[in-house]
């Protein structure tokens, strides 16, 4: 990763197929003309060489559903946690494939325990939704959210967020919803767009509570301690 782009493109010339790969990952964040192109490329000779996580990468940028399944289910049949991850996500939603509820989450709960970081939101999510039980009690919805969130995952963040501030199987906390939220606008700005303007002043809202909630977030989005997770 650390290595210069013209060594790995110089590499990826030469046939090597991981440094194609990786002149996919490092080309989008150039800004010379030609890059898109020659990073499709790279990608696509990855792909076709069978890297895991370049038939992945393709399956995510396909619109069809049945082909981004069959890429999907390619990758997760190597054995990649990640892949295995987004295949069960694919049968859960029946996208490109019919609605395996059993399948998807044998298959989510195997890239948890392989480590998977997005698997812990994917699977608390799951379990809020009646799909399966918690096999332990690492596995409550509450403690997966909350460890997604200390991993760094903003869509855990944000439902730590709506818990906190709802009082949804957590004690009502106004801070608590500030900071998971305050983090989560360290990935999407936009996320606090809804109390906030572009100065970071509070927006008034529909009730007293959320005002008082905005004027708050106000308040400590400009504190480091806010985003202390």
């Amino acid at each position: 990763e650390a290595m210069p782009l013209p060594e790995i493109r110089a590499m990826a010339a030469k046939g090597d197929v991981v440094a194609n790969y990786y002149v996919f990952l490092k080309l989008p964040n150039s800004d010379k003309p030609g890059s898109v192109t020659d990073a499709n490329a790279a990608l696509d000779f990855a792909c076709r060489a069978g890297l895991p996580q370049a038939e992945l990468d393709h399956a995510n940028r396909e619109e069809d559903a049945e082909e981004r399944y069959h890429w999907t289910r390619k990758s997760a049949g190597t054995g990649y946690p990640a892949a295995q991850l987004a295949l069960g996500k694919l049968h859960v939603m029946g996208h490109g494939t019919p609605v395996d509820l059993e399948r998807g989450l044998s298959l989510v709960r195997a890239s948890y325990d392989l480590k998977v970081p997005e698997a812990e939101a994917v699977l608390a999510e799951l379990y809020c939704s009646g799909i399966g039980d918690p096999r332990s009690v690492s596995e409550r919805p509450e403690t997966l959210f909350v460890t997604a969130a200390r991993n760094n995952q903003p869509a855990a963040m944000l439902e730590l967020h709506h818990r906190y501030l709802e009082g949804y199987g957590v004690a009502r906390d106004h801070l608590e919803a500030c900071r998971w939220l305050v983090n989560v606008g360290l990935h999407n700005k936009a996320a606090l767009s809804k109390y906030l303007d572009e100065s970071g002043k509070s927006i008034q809202q529909p009730s007293p509570d959320l005002d008082r909630f905005a004027k708050t977030l106000a308040v400590r989005g400009e504190s480091p301690e806010a985003r202390a997770l």
